[in-house]
């Protein structure tokens, strides 16, 4: 008789078995919603970042890098008169083509400002030995920098001159070039190139 009856732990485990079954299913219907959320909590933030990505890498035209922004390359072609081009190929001269840039700046209580009318952003320098084409890229000014300019489409102003190998006296009259980046950006732009003495 003893052996047929149940043991009180067993008859614990049967009373408490109804409660059990509904908090499991109770726990699945709640872990799925969970699972839900937190999927497309993930989703989206795996969208977020990959459409944040797009609009950080380009403040308009610039490539951001770290704490610098690259300003976006272009070229210019050095066209030379025949004089000059003979002058530069006898005296064994190079061409140097000098790009500036600068911009407005929102504090124009500056001396950089008052005296020039613009604050200086970067430059950079080609030298060309045979070839006529320069590249720039790569080069880059300060996000701080960035901040602080009222207009973001910076200016730029590219001279020419010999390299000074023959003699201390600036071989070439280059003219300038001035113009937006909006405008140069991605660009072949062609600037003539003749002698300061003697081209006529």
């Amino acid at each position: 008789m003893a052996n047929n009856k149940i043991p009180l732990f067993s008859n614990i485990i049967i009373g408490l078995l109804p409660i059990l079954l509904v908090v499991f299913f109770w726990s699945c219907q709640n872990s799925e919603k969970n699972n839900v959320i937190i999927k497309n909590d993930t989703d989206n933030s795996k969208s977020l970042i990959k459409d944040r990505s797009l609009p950080t890498n380009y403040w308009g035209y610039y490539k951001l890098d770290g704490d610098s922004l690259i300003i976006p390359s272009f070229e210019i072609e050095v066209n030379l008169t025949p004089k000059a081009d003979r002058k530069i190929k006898e005296n064994k001269e190079t061409i140097i083509v000098a790009a500036y840039f600068s911009g407005q700046p929102k504090d124009t209580t500056s001396k950089e400002y008052r005296n020039d009318g613009e604050i200086f952003v970067a430059s950079a320098k080609i030298e060309l030995n045979d070839a006529r084409i320069a590249k720039f890229e790569g080069v880059k000014f300060s996000k701080t920098l960035y901040d602080s300019l009222a207009s973001k489409d910076i200016q730029l102003l590219v001279n020419i001159y010999s390299g000074r190998k023959s003699t201390q006296d600036n071989l070439l009259d280059g003219g300038f070039l001035s113009e937006k980046m909006s405008n140069v950006k991605g660009k072949l732009l062609p600037m003539k190139a003749k002698l300061i003495y003697n081209e006529d």
